[in-house]
């Protein structure tokens, strides 16, 4: 497979639309010094109600429902305690209606920093053939940010516990068109040390659903270097496992995941079972745009599903940004992996090409371990440059 030009230049064109969404106003991909992109962005944000709510024309793509037109109407700023984008489209290609539409209520209250609840909701199609299926997602949450510590060494820590739950209804083939529901809860909690350098953060993550439960943990340090740009050497470890796992054919199965690659076109084998994430082509239809990663649990960039597993997963990633202006990030992943009857080894090394603040990134695992390679054969991943992959970081867009 060849990275043409074409779609080299539609992932360039789709960073720069999505820019239009920056419900802020603000560039937000490290080009806040570039003129010409704030004026771009605000061009395209059109105000309704007394500057308070604006709406942007956008498009997006996948490859289920290929070019989507529509409209999304935002505050900017926040209208009052309230924050929204209702994002309605038309996909050309599968004739649906798709789009999202999240909506939040924020309130200070007295013993706690603040308290945030909404919902957030998405429709999309996720696969094409032999017909057209989608995938609808109602997600309710909500998020108490603590007060500041009293101690003035502590003010600056942040604080945040968190419940969502996924309400996912997915369409289906079985003597005709069904709709299978299923739902994932989800209990976080956050502690972000907040420092300019050598920052640290951990988080720990339980669900819940009526075939499994899990519980899992990362810690996250930055170690920046001496140099005037911020520069750091990161280290995250990842450890996770479940309580139970029994899949009994009514929802996907849930896993945790070495590498966030795309999925089969099996709808209980959707490795992102919450669809959190945006894939441009979720069932790796296309020899291109399946090459997409998201980077979670176990943190790898390698296209592979070896080591993905509803038992047990630790992983630990090591990345480092090079202290000159070049956007090259080296990078090497390890992880002790179920590998059904024993535990099992997986690692990677590379360097990732980034771009417009993570957004971005361009992945080339020169070496990885022999599991990893023998599960791209299967797939068929035979190359060098087939092993190539990209991510997006599409939700700050939506964060935005």
């Amino acid at each position: 497979m060849k990275w043409s030009g074409f779609k080299i230049f539609f992932l360039a064109l789709f960073c720069f639309a999505a820019l239009g969404l920056s419900a802020n106003g603000n560039s937000f991909f490290g080009l806040d010094s570039c003129k010409f992109c704030k004026k771009t962005i605000n061009a395209v944000q059109i105000p309704i109600w007394k500057s308070k709510i604006h709406f942007t024309p956008v498009f997006a793509w996948n490859n289920s429902d290929k070019t989507q037109l529509g409209i999304a109407f935002y505050s900017k700023p926040k209208l009052k305690n309230v924050d929204f984008v209702f994002v309605p489209m038309f996909a050309l290609g599968s004739k649906n209606l798709t789009g999202l539409a999240n909506f939040s209520y924020t309130f200070p209250l007295r013993k706690i920093k603040s308290f945030e609840f909404g919902f957030k909701s998405r429709r999309f199609s996720y696969l094409v053939f032999p017909e057209d299926l989608a995938y609808n997602k109602v997600e309710p949450f909500f998020e108490i940010e603590l007060n500041k510590a009293k101690k003035e060494k502590l003010q600056k820590h942040q604080q945040t516990m968190g419940f969502r739950s996924s309400l996912i209804f997915l369409e289906y083939l079985s003597k005709g068109r069904q709709t299978q529901f299923y739902y994932v809860n989800e209990l976080n909690y956050k502690y972000d040390f907040k420092q300019e350098k050598n920052n640290i953060w951990f988080q720990f993550t339980a669900k819940q659903s009526t075939s499994f439960a899990s519980v899992s943990g990362e810690i996250n340090l930055g170690i920046n270097f001496p140099t005037r740009r911020k520069n750091a050497f990161r280290i995250r470890a990842f450890a996770g496992g479940f309580l139970f796992s029994n899949f009994n054919g009514d929802a996907p199965i849930a896993k945790f995941l070495l590498s966030g690659s795309t999925n089969t076109f099996l709808p209980q084998y959707q490795k992102d079972f919450q669809f959190d994430q945006f894939y441009f082509d979720r069932n790796a239809q296309d020899p291109f745009f399946s090459r997409q990663v998201a980077i979670l649990d176990g943190g790898f960039r390698s296209i592979t599903s070896a080591g993905n597993s509803n038992k047990y997963l630790f992983a630990l990633n090591l990345s480092s940004d090079i202290p000159i202006p070049i956007p090259i990030e080296p990078w090497a992943n390890f992880a002790l992996i179920d590998e059904g009857t024993k535990p099992g080894f997986a690692a990677e090394f590379g360097a990732s090409i980034v771009l417009f603040d993570r957004f971005i990134q361009f992945h080339f695992p020169f070496v990885t371990t022999n599991n990893i390679k023998n599960n791209q054969s299967v797939l068929g991943i035979t190359n060098f440059g087939q092993r190539i992959s990209f991510s997006m970081d599409l939700m700050k867009i939506i964060k935005k």
